[in-house]
């Protein structure tokens, strides 16, 4: 695993380029390499999933049946997935009209993520976004209003969690989320408080007991990792540690 394909592609994407998404792009799978089968605009080809670099000769989109690597089964509805469809019929569009200087708006479109499928935050002409799973489905009522500004902090990491554990995909912990879909800093299970980060890892636990305050247990949460890492006595006096804020290393 090297990633390599989930930077790429992102980096791609905070360019906001016009062209972005106006044709096919390269498809990256779960773990962030390169899918094996590639399409970028009207060529496709075969690719190392580490590297994403060809590995025999290109064809024209057209032709893709005659790839080694093209699977009839998988990509029986094309290269482009359900998501990407619609999303290029509208950047195609956008790209078009700003080759002529002229900036196309109140166009609805939806989301996708690096993998083809819809991106778990959705965000149409409505005045809400809302949690999606990657088929498109909205995830029970978690949304936000847009002109609350608060979109950076929607990441819909714990509605998915919560519809891989229902539809028994995956065994995930039981954590609650909070309005938005996102997993809540500080929760309690089994007779221990959980400081969570923003995808869902345990960041620390404590017992009830040594924190009673609330406050405090938000405190103690809000600890980045280098905090702990330099509560501990041997680690206190490392280079690292000295660097540390001492407002935000200390104990309770």
């Amino acid at each position: 695993m090297t990633c390599a394909c989930s930077r790429q592609m992102t980096a791609r994407k905070r360019q906001r380029r016009s062209d972005w998404m106006a044709g096919p792009q390269i498809h990256c799978d779960s773990r962030g390499n390169y899918e094996e089968l590639q399409c970028e605009g009207e060529l496709c080809y075969c690719a190392d999933p580490m590297t994403g670099k060809p590995t025999g000769h290109l064809v024209l989109i057209q032709q893709i049946a005659l790839l080694p690597c093209y699977d009839a089964e998988r990509y029986a509805g094309g290269y482009l997935t359900i998501c990407e469809r619609e999303m290029t019929r509208v950047r195609s569009l956008v790209h078009q009209f700003s080759q002529k200087g002229q900036t196309l708006v109140g166009l609805e479109m939806n989301g996708c993520d690096i993998d083809g499928g819809y991106a778990r935050v959705q965000c149409g002409r409505s005045e809400s976004c809302v949690c999606s799973n990657s088929q498109g489905v909205s995830l029970k009522s978690y949304a936000y209003e847009q002109k609350t500004g608060a979109l950076k902090e929607m990441y819909c990491n714990c509605a998915i969690d919560e519809d891989y554990r229902i539809r028994g995909y995956a065994k995930l912990p039981s954590w609650t989320c909070d309005q938005y879909g996102n997993f809540r800093h500080v929760q309690w299970l089994l007779d221990r408080y959980y400081c969570l980060e923003e995808d869902g890892s345990v960041l620390q636990s404590f017992e009830k007991e040594k924190y009673t305050k609330e406050e405090d247990i938000e405190r103690q949460c809000a600890l980045s990792d280098v905090n702990i890492y330099c509560q501990a006595e041997k680690f206190k006096n490392t280079p690292t540690c000295k660097d540390v804020s001492p407002s935000l290393s200390e104990t309770f």
